[in-house]
């Protein structure tokens, strides 16, 4: 049923016999949660309300991992004994207190920057009635000094296809480039080629792990992920979750101990290295060791 609920597509969802529930549970979700989208602060990101079929294949084919989650989850659990277990008790609730206030805010203000996706796109959907723009999304290549510009002229005569084709051409050409942590001045810094080997960075959840590597860049890049692969992203944010519960290891370009990526890794006791320059670099399906506790990335060539 699952293959014939992913063929069938999203906006059939509600005709097929017995998927009524799931449907309910889909459309509630994207209801909730469809203003996450593959970067929580970028607002000119697609959302997952504008791509529900993508979404539907990742809810049909996220998998039950209960057995991952690391059962430790209150003081009482842990191996403490008193009176050590006196004086960590206040620090470990209120540790979890502001933890619970972190993610609030990080709610709030994903939700608040999808708000401006929506508003952008509906402008974007005038620029290209009044054929200033070519589609709508070209909005999201122009800067806000031009967006008003047009509002201002409202629409005049000028067309911004030019512009927005030179912008969409030097983003596709540098979408590869490994960018250093500081950039000093305006002028380009030049290109690191990472020798194969070993990448390093920091180390944030304990544990080894061997397997091929899957280069994740957005939800559009989900569905090759396969169980037991390493995940080699950009960096994470709340909307990459249900990827962890399939993969064996995480790699991540940014980030650090207290990095979305990181947290939800020890979670799920899987091994993670972030901070790891030209993480996504690596070649698609090549074998890879992550050392979660010396924050070390060996590339096994021969493997290859």
């Amino acid at each position: 049923m699952q293959a014939q609920i992913v063929a069938e597509g999203y906006h059939n969802l509600f005709r097929i016999p017995g998927a009524e529930e799931l449907a309910r549970f889909v459309d509630g979700f994207l209801n909730r949660f469809g203003h996450l989208s593959d970067s929580g602060t970028d607002f000119s990101t697609t959302t997952w309300r504008e791509l529900p079929q993508a979404v539907l294949e990742m809810v049909v084919d996220y998998p039950i991992a209960e057995e991952k989650v690391s059962p430790k989850a209150t003081l009482s659990e842990l191996d403490i004994r008193p009176p050590g277990r006196w004086l960590l008790g206040p620090i470990f609730h209120r540790a979890r207190e502001y933890a619970l206030y972190r993610e609030q805010v990080s709610w709030v203000y994903t939700r608040g920057t999808g708000l401006f996706h929506d508003y952008f796109l509906a402008l974007g959907e005038r620029f290209a009635h009044r054929g200033v723009l070519q589609s709508p999304e070209d909005i999201f290549y122009l800067h806000l000094a031009e967006v008003q510009e047009i509002v201002a002229t409202h629409g005049g005569e000028r067309s911004y296809a030019e512009p927005v084709g030179e912008r969409k051409r030097e983003m596709e050409e540098y979408a590869d480039i490994d960018l250093p942590p500081l950039i000093y001045g305006d002028h380009a810094p030049p290109l690191e080629v990472h020798p194969a080997g070993a990448l390093t960075g920091m180390g944030t959840s304990i544990g080894e792990y061997t397997g091929p590597v899957r280069v994740v860049r957005g939800i559009k890049d989900f569905d090759k992920v396969q169980q037991g692969d390493v995940l080699a992203i950009p960096y994470s944010d709340v909307s990459w979750t249900p990827l962890f519960a399939r993969a064996g290891a995480v790699i991540s370009e940014s980030g650090g101990i207290l990095a979305h990526s990181s947290i939800v890794a020890r979670e799920y006791g899987i091994p993670a290295v972030v901070s790891v320059d030209g993480a996504t670099q690596l070649p698609e399906g090549a074998l890879v060791t992550v050392d979660g506790y010396n924050g070390i990335v060996r590339v096994h060539e021969e493997e290859q």
